[in-house]
């Protein structure tokens, strides 16, 4: 024992039994991270997957290959039959000295019908119809393009395909010139051949392709097959991938249950060091302070070792201290002036560090309306209201306004740090802390950053030892971290609801309830039902762009409220329309089924027809003329 030193002997057990639990947990983390095992199995994995991939892969292509090798031969095919069928017209028409008419395109649409034709239709040079036969595709008869296409080119109409192709009919022996029934009404044959341009009649067919369309078909479905395969083929790959990392996974699994299993049994052996490890430390410092000399080096150690177990034991009875009382706390109701009579469950309790104050200070930064910008506000009387400082001492208040541009300035920072009095390496803390304020002012949109009181410390230090911040509502899409700090266990629950719907609610302690249109009418009607001896019990603006949807949820919060016995609605309609306010409200009290007396005066835009609305409605509702007279009347009608 003599030749050990005091911190070998204070620290060897947690050393030798931190060293046996290490290995073992490094163990099961090796386990865990096995990288033979792991690649063997990714490997096999990685060849399955890639050599069923590489199989349905072939098997599309060669698909692939064979559904355009198919479409090709039915463009073919499609060809072929298209000029089978207007030779074999051309020849008929030959055949006739004159031009046929519809009976004779009609028996040659059923002579070649078999053959896919469908429809016939003979045009003049003009591209004037002359004769046609069965239904073309778009219903119309359709001239030919001018110019003329290739003869001999498809044209794809529908399910069909159609040709056009010049057509010229036999002439009698001896005849010269046009036919008869393509000259020009008035001139003889003759006279005709000495024209400088001929243009022949013009032929359109329509058929169906026959063979071709079924090729495609065939080529197509064995395409899907194919596709059917490859699909299959790789969901089997998956398959067998996900069922061996889950195999894998359960091996895992259980060997690191078993050597957690090996882990808990020596964990048993550090139970009393982890109960009361600071006990342990001290006894065994001191222990060796006793067996070592007066003078020895190492019994100053071990009695440094005593002394900081000491302190770290007082540190943790605090911490269990804080810890009981913490607990206490939470569940309890507490009243203040800023929770009302009724009072607040506490649910969240902040511990902060102990400090000792030498100084307390107010900073605050809010924007000036009538400034247009935001001023920095300092004095050395914090832990006050600083309404108080105001209306007492205001020559306590320093400001300093900030340009919107510009921000704020250096010597705007040193100059309310020196009137708050600060020096020296506060004065340097001070001065940052400012500035700093300013930026998370900025950036995070608030209106208002208030911290009071600004303390220093005994030690010099400048810390904020309570604050207050509001933030623009319209910005907190903005800065999401900061809207998920709403706690809404600290919020009235109408005012929650109504803060769903873009409705600005607020609680009061009466039993009048008042759902008006516009802040200042709002504030005007609870000071009206005051003066008329009653007691507004909420503050409700529905705004200005109130929708029908909005007046129902409005008056649905409105009534749910328990202290209610009455409603006053009053609406100006100047951008919102009193028929739509009639109407929201008819609606929710028909959902809601209120029987509370409800006071209802209107005034502006389709005023009349709201008032019609209500009276129809078979609602007992009170209609006022003025705010004087609704006042009057939704007091007599609670009281």
């Amino acid at each position: 024992m003599a030749g050990v030193t005091a911190g070998s002997l204070a620290w060897r057990p947690g050393r030798r039994l931190y060293s046996r639990t290490a290995v073992a947990a490094e163990n099961v983390a090796a386990w865990s991270s096995d990288p033979m095992k792991s690649s063997l199995g990714n490997w096999v994995r990685f060849g399955w997957l890639a050599t069923t991939l590489a199989l349905g892969a072939t098997l599309l292509a060669t698909a692939w290959v064979g559904l355009d090798r198919a479409r090709a031969a039915a463009s073919t095919l499609d060809l072929g039959q298209g000029q089978l069928l207007l030779e074999a017209l051309r020849q008929s028409v030959r055949a006739e000295p004159a031009l046929p008419d519809a009976a004779r395109l009609d028996s040659l649409l059923r002579l070649h019908e078999s053959g896919g034709l469908r429809y016939l239709a003979l045009f003049d040079p003009d591209r004037h119809l002359l004769a046609t036969a069965g239904t073309p595709v778009a219903g119309v008869p359709a001239p030919p393009p001018e110019p003329p296409p290739r003869p001999g080119a498809l044209e794809s109409v529908g399910r069909r395909l159609r040709m056009t192709a010049s057509v010229m009919p036999a002439r009698p022996a001896g005849a010269t010139g046009l036919p008869p029934d393509l000259r020009a009404p008035g001139t003889q044959g003759p006279s005709n051949a000495s024209r400088p341009r001929f243009r022949p009649p013009m032929l359109v067919l329509e058929f169906e392709p026959l063979a071709a369309e079924r090729l495609v078909a065939e080529a197509a479905r064995t395409f899907a097959l194919s596709a059917v395969g490859a699909a299959a083929l790789l969901a089997a790959a998956l398959l067998f991938w996900r069922l061996s990392v889950r195999q894998e996974a359960t091996e895992r699994r259980f060997e690191q249950q078993r050597r957690l299993g090996a882990l808990g049994e020596m964990s048993a052996v550090l139970a009393h060091e982890i109960r009361n490890p600071l006990a342990s430390l001290k006894g065994h410092a001191q222990l060796l302070a006793e067996r070592l000399g007066a003078g020895s080096p190492e019994r100053l150690k071990a009695q440094l070792v005593v002394k900081e177990a000491e302190r770290l034991e007082a540190e943790r009875l605090a911490a269990e201290e804080a810890e009981r009382i913490a607990g206490e706390m939470i569940g309890m109701k507490l009243v203040t002036h800023q929770t009302g009579p009724d009072g607040r469950e506490v649910k969240r309790v902040l511990v902060e560090e102990g400090l000792q104050i030498a100084r307390e200070l107010y900073l605050g930064l809010v924007i000036d309306r009538a400034a247009e910008r935001p001023v920095m506000m300092a004095s050395p009387a914090g832990g006050m209201e600083i309404e108080k400082v105001a209306e007492e001492t205001p020559d306590r208040i320093y400001k300093e306004y900030v340009h919107p541009g510009a921000g704020l300035q250096a010597f705007q920072a040193r100059k309310l740090a020196f009137k708050l009095g600060l020096q020296g390496e506060t004065f340097k803390q001070g001065f940052k802390f400012i500035l700093s304020l300013f930026k998370a002012f900025v950036e995070t949109d608030a209106s208002l950053a208030e911290i009071n009181p600004l303390i220093v410390a005994k030690d010099g230090r400048v810390l904020a030892l309570d604050a207050k911040m509001n933030f623009d509502d319209n910005a907190l899409p903005r800065h999401p971290d900061i809207a998920a700090m709403r706690d809404l266990d600290e919020e009235s629950p109408l005012e929650v609801e109504a803060s769903k719907f873009n409705l600005n609610y607020v609680k009061l302690d009466g039993n009048i309830g008042c759902m008006v249109n516009g802040a200042g009418l709002a504030m005007a009607t609870m000071d009206i039902i005051k003066y008329s001896g009653g007691r507004p019990a909420n503050f409700l603006d529905v705004g200005g762009g109130v929708t029908e949807d909005g007046v129902r949820n409005a008056f649905r919060i409105l009534v749910s409220d328990p202290d209610v016995k009455g409603a006053l609605i009053n609406i100006f309609g100047g951008i919102v329309r009193c028929d739509m306010i009639a109407a929201g409200v008819i609606k929710a009290a028909r959902e809601v089924g209120s029987t509370i007396p409800v006071v209802v005066r209107l005034e502006g835009t389709n005023v009349e027809l709201g008032k019609k609305i209500l009276a129809e409605s078979g609602l007992a509702f009170h209609s006022a003329d003025g705010m004087k007279d609704a006042a009057v009347k939704i007091v007599s009608l609670v009281k």
